[in-house]
Parts: structure tokens; C-alpha cells; sequence
């Protein structure tokens, strides 16, 4: 089954792996020795399938969707905080190869504790450090069917938590309307689709902002036809945003798969690993993971922590539904309410998943069942549990309740989480015991 979230992702990881080998190295020396296959080594002398800090952050923002289940600026960068401390959603548990401009607002954002005053708007804070990480923000967006002005507003904050200057939030919108124009556009080709895209950047834009010199930075990317006849050596894959954004869509219009288009961005050399994980993300989007023309499947094979990765895509799959897709979550579920929510459930099962014993067991000292229900005043799914509670007289359990969107969501919740896992990863969900009502059997 098609899953967005795996495609985009790992279309960045591959990307920024893939351009690793090469960093910082200029386009004279890189075609001495060009990339061809994904390899090791590189600038900080990784093993092959390494990813550095653009895919980092990118998991770190997807983290922290699945669990907020929005775009909850404290908990990003709370994420962020955790990468460059302790090495988070790192491949080897060490942050490495750090922006300035992201350095300096992770630290601020340590020290001042506001999401909101990290970012710089300097016009020298126009680096690459914002864009390289939004793909996670611009699906979340399409996903939820926000509306382009809100969803431009919330891809602005989560770009300018690093990057604040209009130039690299446009470039942030511009991205995300090329996404959506993939996800959902009628072009019949890859350029077609991120043509589309662009135009209702720049009309947006355009209608948008007062003054249009910022924007104007971008024009040569107005028309992709006339762009793509552009010869290389016009092209610059430095770390500048504008730059970046340019290479990307240069090599995105001049190949026709993913494995070409990818070798184009990082044999362009310099900021190789940032060109190869965004131009990745679009790429990855509109080729997938299947076929001649998708991600080479022995490329995802080298990558460090696959594994991880396709489970947090998955999560991401079930738990930001398209509206309607499958279910909506049952509302109302507050511990004043947790008797009438049972009540009022017990005759819509749907599924019983049997003993929580072993790994889906609450706590270690729990045994219990979970049982899928549907709230039949609402229509919406709970996943429930019925627990013994060690110690209590023999007649003793209690009941707790997460809400889920519908069956699937259900089994992978299941499939992957304890009670005291999903305690910790989900706690805005998850209704803990303490202060539930007891039941006898």
C-alpha cells in the first residue's frame, strides 16, 4: 500500500546519504571521482547509508508530528534541542555537521526556552537549514487539507524556528506548494507537477507580500521549461537557499527517475548532502519506492536505522489521516466522562486483540486485554484496555482508553506499543489509570 510519508522520507535520507560521500568537495574535483552508487567514508569517514543533520532534523520534525499530532512548535524544538545535546534521531547517537544559523537557535532556544524567538532574520540567515527539513511540515499540511494561507503561516513558523528571514520562509512555501501540487495536481509529468506548483507559489506570494524583492530572488524559477536549458555552470549548490532551491529543480527537469535525478544534485558537489536530501524529498514523493523509475530499493537497504525510519512512516500513515480516510478519533474521552465512554461503547466491538500478556502487556506487572470498540453516539474508535491491577483484591482492574482513527491505526498500535510505551510516546492521548474508575468483574 502507497505510504507518502515513506516515499518523501526516505526520498531525504537516500538524497542526503547519497551526497554525504561528496560534502563541501567543489564540482572539479567531484567529477574526478563523480558519485555512482551510495558509498561511505566522506567527510567525517562514515560507512555508506550515513545521513547527516538534514535528514536528522527531518525525522526529529516527523518525531514530533506523530506524537503532537500537529505542529507543536515547543515540541520540535524540543526534538532539536535533544539532537544536538544527546545525539537524537542520529544514525551513531551523535550530532554532527551543524549549521551556524541552526547552532545559534537551538542554543538560544535552550538558554530562552521560546520557539518563537529563535530563528534569525538577519539576511545573512539565509542558508539551506530551514528548507532541508520542511518536508515532514508541507505533508502534515497536505495531509490535513489545511487551507494555502494557513498552511503558509504554520510552514513559515516551523521554517523560522531556525531560518526567520521571508527568503528562506519562501522558499519553505514554495516547497510546499510543489508538494502539494504532486500530491494532488493534474499534470501529466514531474515538471508539469512542479510547474503547477510554483505558479500558485508566486501568485500566492505575489497577492501576499507587500513588497516583492524577496520573492523576486526566485524568478528565474517562474518559468521550469526556460530554466531547465540553463548550462551548468550557472548553477551554484552552495549552502545559500536560493541557490539550493535552484539545483534542486535543475536537476529535477533534466532526469527521469529518481536514481538520475539524485546523481545530478550531489555530483554537483559543494553542499551536496542538502541539495541531494530536498531535491530527494520531491523526487521521492512523485517516483516512489517501486519500479525502474523509484528509489533504488538497494539504496534504502544501506541506510543506517531503516528500520526506525519506516516505523515512525508508518506511525505518521495511520495517525495523520487524510479527513474521513478511515475513521475519526472518538471525542470526549476525559476521565470525568471514562464510565459513560465505556458504557455506552460495550455493545460496538469491533475487534479483541486477546491477553495484553508479553509485549503489549500495560506494565510489567499488568496482565489485561485491549479490545477495539466504536462509540456508536459519535462514530468515532477507542482502543481499550482492561488491566488487573496487581495488588487490588481479586475482583479488581481498571479500564483505559485511547483513541484511534480506525482499525489500522489499532493493530500498529498494538502490534508495536505497551501500556507504558504508549504512556510515554502519547500522553495527550493516552488516559492513564490514575484517577479512572474501578471496575468489578
Amino acid at each position: 500500500m502507497k505510504n507518502i510519508w515513506k516515499d518523501a522520507v526516505f526520498g531525504v535520507v537516500v538524497g542526503d546519504a547519497l551526497g554525504y560521500s561528496v560534502q563541501f568537495e567543489d564540482r572539479a574535483t567531484v567529477a574526478q571521482h563523480p558519485v555512482t552508487d551510495m558509498r561511505g567514508n566522506g567527510t567525517f569517514h562514515l560507512p555508506a547509508g550515513s545521513w547527516t543533520d538534514d535528514s536528522s532534523l527531518t525525522l526529529a520534525l516527523l518525531d514530533s508530528i506523530c506524537k503532537t499530532e500537529k505542529l507543536d512548535l515547543k515540541h520540535i524544538m524540543n526534538n532539536f534541542a535533544d539532537w544536538l545535546k544527546n545525539g537524537a534521531f542520529t544514525p551513531y547517537g551523535e550530532a554532527f555537521d551543524v549549521g551556524r544559523g541552526t547552532f545559534r537557535a537551538i542554543r538560544g532556544y535552550i538558554h530562552r526556552g521560546n520557539p518563537r524567538q529563535c530563528g534569525s532574520y538577519d539576511e545573512r540567515n539565509n542558508g539551506n537549514g530551514s528548507l532541508m527539513r520542511i518536508m515532514p511540515a508541507c505533508l502534515y499540511c497536505c495531509v490535513k487539507g489545511l487551507a494555502d494561507k494557513e498552511a503558509i503561516k504554520e510552514i513559515h513558523l516551523v521554517g523560522s524556528l531556525t531560518h526567520a528571514h521571508i527568503r528562506s520562509n519562501i522558499a519553505c512555501g514554495l516547497y510546499y506548494f510543489m508538494t502539494k501540487a504532486i500530491l494532488s495536481g493534474r499534470g501529466s509529468t514531474f515538471m508539469a507537477r512542479l510547474q503547477e506548483g510554483l505558479d500558485h507559489g508566486f501568485a500566492y506570494y505575489e497577492s501576499a507580500l507587500t513588497d516583492h524583492e524577496n520573492l523576486e530572488y526566485y524568478d528565474r524559477l517562474r518559468d521550469l521549461s526556460a530554466f531547465a536549458k540553463t548550462p551548468e555552470d550557472k548553477i551554484k549548490s552552495g549552502g545559500y537557499v536560493v541557490d539550493t532551491l535552484e539545483a534542486v529543480l535543475w536537476s529535477l527537469i533534466n532526469t527521469d527517475s529518481y536514481k538520475s535525478a539524485l546523481l545530478k544534485a550531489v555530483n554537483l558537489g559543494g553542499d551536496s548532502d542538502t541539495v541531494g536530501a530536498i531535491a530527494g524529498g520531491l523526487a521521492g514523493l512523485w517516483y516512489g519506492r517501486e519500479g525502474v523509475f523509484g528509489i533504488p530499493p538497494k539504496w534504502i537497504d544501506t541506510i543506517q536505522k531503516k528500520e526506525w525510519i519506516s516505523e515512525l512512516c508508518d506511525i505518521a500513515n495511520v495517525r495523520i489521516n487524510r479527513p474521513g480516510e478511515e475513521g475519526k478519533p472518538c471525542i470526549g474521552f476525559s476521565m470525568d466522562d471514562a464510565e459513560k465512554a465505556c458504557r455506552h461503547m460495550d455493545t460496538e466491538r469491533i475487534k479483541d486483540y486477546g491477553d495484553t500478556c508479553g509485549k503489549n502487556r500495560l506494565h510489567a506487572w499488568d496482565n489485561g486485554r485491549r479490545v477495539l470498540m466504536r462509540c456508536k453516539n459519535c462514530g468515532g474508535y477507542i482502543l481499550l484496555q482492561v488491566s488487573e491491577f496487581h495488588g487490588m483484591e481479586d475482583d479488581g482492574y481498571y479500564v483505559d482508553y485511547f483513541p484511534v482513527s480506525g482499525p489500522r491505526e489499532a493493530q500498529l498500535i498494538n502490534e508495536k506499543y505497551n501500556g507504558e510505551k504508549i504512556e510515554e510516546e502519547f500522553p495527550h492521548r493516552w488516559l492513564i489509570a490514575d484517577g479512572h474508575p474501578h471496575w468489578s468483574k
